[in-house]
């Protein structure tokens, strides 16, 4: 507390010297102190204070400026559609350690060299007293990050005592049903750093829950990848998941600053947090199949065969994989026409009609292709092995990332058909 008020004791008297406005806020661009406001204020800082929360899109404005890994001042220029003056930041660090950012706003420019010297005096003093904070709360969020990163580790002897720690107080109640939320960046320009995309991750995975008397354990690890763990004594429902899933989604979007965007895999939900590891894994696999289904919520459950597909390793998914059926008939299909249709009629449990209306040509015109397909390959479709296999070979090649999706691209259309209907 004593550290609270001397910080705040601190802003106030450097704002009031240098007629100013000023905050201090941590390396998620969250604020945690504030002086006065001394009419330079703007509607971004206006919000800030009265939400006690930073709009998203100032934040994003701010990280993609880079403040999160500036090591001396600078400055954030204006930002008129945000409603946003230029801002003075002041990197608040202690030995070399980045703790936060000290943001002075100077609209037009005109900071002294003294007042700049006597700002970065008072971020050195911040910085001392905000690490001594932090060194005075029981639970350092950064261990309880590691344990939580060891909780969802391939080591067993790791898990084991990640799970007792956890499970030491009142997780172990807290807990009894768990589900994991991976939360990860998808695509990126060449101006997304690296500390950019983990704030945002950080930010987004503390979004609060969707879900009534939900437990929280969260870590990002990786740089890429954030991961939630949602506890609860009843099993959720799986829409209220993915609400709050696309509420982390939306909250790492408005952080991006359309730099890169994110996606989102729901694990299944598992009895307590020994079985955590089996959901993680889940939740890490569905994010990566944004490439063979839409929308950037999947869940675990909707997957089908492309969950178990998505253990084989992204740079080994190639078409030296793919079954020998449907290599034969790639070969023999240079257009892809033949393709397209096949995978229609699979998708649809071999039913004809129903195959013909997706691809809206005549049933006639269906079974041409379908036998063009025996003549030119020897492949028998009336084979549940044959069907089977080129249905498994359609799905691999709907989450490869190579030249020949660029020629004929083939996304899975439904889960839902099985290979041996008729």
């Amino acid at each position: 507390m004593a550290a609270d008020v001397d910080v705040q004791a601190m802003v106030d008297r450097l704002a009031r010297r240098l007629r100013r406005s000023i905050a201090v806020n941590d390396l998620a661009v969250r604020p945690l102190y504030y002086s006065a406001h001394f009419g330079d204020e703007d509607a971004v800082r206006v919000t800030a204070v009265l939400r006690r929360e930073a709009d998203s899109g100032a934040v994003g404005y701010m990280l993609a400026s880079g403040t999160s890994t500036w090591t001396t001042a600078g400055v954030v220029p204006a930002n008129p559609e945000l409603g946003m003056r230029a801002r003075y930041c002041q990197p608040v660090r202690w030995r070399g350690e980045a703790v936060g950012l000290l943001v002075v706003i100077d609209a037009d420019g005109t900071l002294t060299t003294v007042e700049k010297t006597e700002i970065k005096e008072v971020s050195d003093t911040v910085a001392a007293l905000l690490v001594a904070q932090r060194d005075r709360q029981t639970t350092d969020p950064a261990v309880q990050e590691l344990t939580v990163l060891d909780l969802i580790s391939s080591d067993p002897v790791a898990r084991r005592r990640a799970t007792t720690e956890l499970t030491a107080g009142d997780h172990a109640q807290r807990f009894t049903w768990v589900t994991a939320i991976a939360l990860t960046c998808t695509q990126a320009t060449e101006n997304a750093g690296a500390k950019h995309v983990e704030v945002a991750l950080r930010n987004a995975v503390a979004t609060e829950p969707r879900l009534r008397r939900a437990a929280v354990l969260s870590a990002v690890g990786g740089g890429d990848m954030g991961l939630l763990l949602l506890g609860s004594r009843d099993i959720p429902d799986i829409s209220a998941l993915k609400e709050h899933a696309t509420a982390m989604v939306k909250r790492s979007a408005a952080l991006a600053a359309g730099r890169f965007s994110c996606a989102a895999g729901i694990g299944s939900t598992v009895p307590g947090l020994i079985h955590a590891v089996d959901s993680a894994a889940q939740a890490r696999l569905a994010c990566r199949a944004q490439a063979a289904a839409p929308g950037p919520v999947l869940a675990w459950s909707e997957l089908g065969a492309i969950g178990p597909l998505l253990t084989i390793p992204a740079d080994q998914l190639t078409p030296a994989l793919l079954p020998h059926e449907l290599q034969r008939l790639r070969a023999a299909d240079p257009d892809g026409l033949l393709l397209q249709t096949v995978t229609s009629y699979l998708a649809h449990a071999c039913s004809g009609p129903a195959a013909a209306d997706d691809l809206h040509i005549h049933r006639t015109t269906l079974y041409y292709r379908l036998s063009k397909i025996t003549e030119l390959t020897g492949l028998d479709l009336g084979d549940g092995s044959t069907r089977l296999a080129l249905h498994l070979g359609i799905t691999m090649m709907a989450l490869m990332d190579d030249p020949d999706r660029n020629q004929d691209r083939i996304r899975v259309r439904s889960t839902k058909g099985h290979v041996g209907g008729h």
